[in-house]
């Protein structure tokens, strides 16, 4: 079943949903993710946000921008994209382009304006948010049998 999860996200990662070619295809798959990795997601922005305080947690509230402002639809990063430049107060996202046959296609995607364009330090500081998520939900996921060992020797 983890197997088959996580081949289901390297298609929409290959082949993603606002790309012009692959968007009847990857449309199916975009929107079987998103209700596979609705609550796993969820939870990822809750680790993020408790990190920040109350900017973290009014920023899981607001909504991002609309998807239906673009033609194209969004792959499921969005909201994550938007979250993170609002906790890191930067610029997020914009035009991608895509070669094909030679020719380049540019695909206009909208941006999250939170501040200004990412530098270094904001590189640095994204990596240490991310490292902290993960060590929590590792800690969990390891003290969680302890935890229930030592409540049913009680």
């Amino acid at each position: 079943m983890t197997l088959v999860v996580r081949m289901l996200r390297q298609l929409e990662h290959c082949w993603p949903p606002y790309h012009p070619h692959f968007n009847i295809f990857s449309s199916f798959v975009g929107q079987f993710n998103r209700v596979i990795f609705f609550i796993p997601t969820l939870l990822w922005h809750c680790s993020l946000a408790i990190q920040f305080g109350q900017l973290g947690i009014r920023s899981i509230f607001s909504q991002p921008i609309s998807a239906q402002t673009n033609k194209e639809p969004l792959n499921n990063h969005y909201s994550s994209y938007a979250l993170a430049a609002k906790l890191l107060k930067i610029e997020l996202g914009g035009p991608q382009q895509f070669n094909q046959n030679g020719n380049t296609i540019r695909v206009d995607l909208p941006k999250v304006k939170a501040g200004p364009l990412p530098d270094h330090r904001h590189i640095s500081q994204a990596i240490t948010v991310t490292q902290t998520a993960n060590l929590f939900w590792i800690s969990l996921t390891l003290l969680l049998p302890l935890i229930w060992t030592g409540l049913r020797l009680l």
